[in-house]
């Protein structure tokens, strides 16, 4: 359950997470409000292991034979627990979901469940198929979220987000695109966060950079197109400067300096950029 899935929460509070401490039971000071909140949420637990990483207080421990683990604030307030997941305990609209997709004939690995503080819970399917990896992500409802490739970088770990960065993310998002629904918050390095929404019916990610003070400012903002929705100039260049090569994606990309289409072409296993304004100009030529 430690595999690294790229929708990581990380914490603004823990980007030096290099830094923090990370002690077994022995050492970690486990404050009495916290140890009750994880008794009344786990009643049957008899056994965690903590750790305090940043601000942030991890319990893992084993439940009905599955593996946990569970984020805290240091007064009790729980954050977000992880746990595995046997595929036949999957609900049964996230196994329909996987089974009619594109990934059913992959072979399964790991599943997990992700249960966060005033977010949706989350299903996570990672998948294999000869050297490629791929974390299925779905609400209960059977929506998939994303498909992202497995780094494999097991030295990493999923942290929560403190509420008032959640709400922070929320407010920014409601600003810039009113009634969007957010389906995830991933933190990078360097402040950089990366959330994934969808307006209307458009799947968009959305980045922001953050600085210490909490203040976020918007980078871009990213989204999948088809051809039929690809303007007429920007068609006209794009088959203008194929030279053959085959159209692999193309995403429509906003910024506060302007907006331009990101072509992705593909030939002889090579991959080559495109990128292009709205005009039709070729920016990268």
């Amino acid at each position: 359950m430690k595999r690294m899935v790229l929708l990581a929460f990380i914490a603004l509070g823990a980007v030096g997470l290099q830094s923090c401490d990370k002690d077994d039971d022995k050492n970690v000071q486990v404050p009495d409000t916290l140890r009750q909140a994880f008794t009344s949420r786990y009643p049957n637990v008899a056994y965690a292991e903590w750790e305090r990483k940043g601000d942030f207080y991890e319990a893992e421990f084993s439940e009905n034979g599955y593996e946990n683990s569970a984020w805290f604030l240091p007064d009790g307030t729980w954050l977000m627990t992880e746990r595995d997941l046997r595929y036949e305990d999957l609900p049964q609209n996230v196994r329909q979901a996987f089974e009619s997709g594109e990934y059913a004939g992959w072979r399964r690995d790991d599943i997990d469940v992700i249960e966060q503080k005033d977010m949706e819970t989350k299903y996570i399917i990672e998948v294999e198929m000869q050297n490629q990896e791929y974390d299925l992500i779905y609400f209960e409802d059977g929506t998939l979220v994303s498909a992202q490739a497995d780094s494999g970088n097991s030295d990493e770990g999923r942290m929560p987000m403190a509420p008032q960065q959640a709400s922070d993310i929320k407010e920014e998002i409601e600003k810039r695109y009113p009634g969007a629904r957010i389906l995830d918050i991933e933190y990078e390095n360097r402040g950089r966060v990366e959330v994934e929404i969808r307006d209307g019916s458009i799947q968009k990610e959305v980045v922001f950079t953050s600085d210490n003070a909490g203040s976020y400012a918007w980078v871009q903002t990213s989204c999948d197109v088809r051809w039929k929705d690809i303007p007429k100039a920007v068609a006209d260049t794009i088959e203008n400067n194929r030279k053959g090569a085959e159209i692999d994606d193309v995403d429509f990309i906003e910024t506060p300096s302007g907006n331009y289409y990101l072509v992705e072409l593909e030939m002889h296993s090579a991959d080559i950029y495109l990128k292009i304004d709205e005009q039709g100009t070729v920016l990268n030529a």
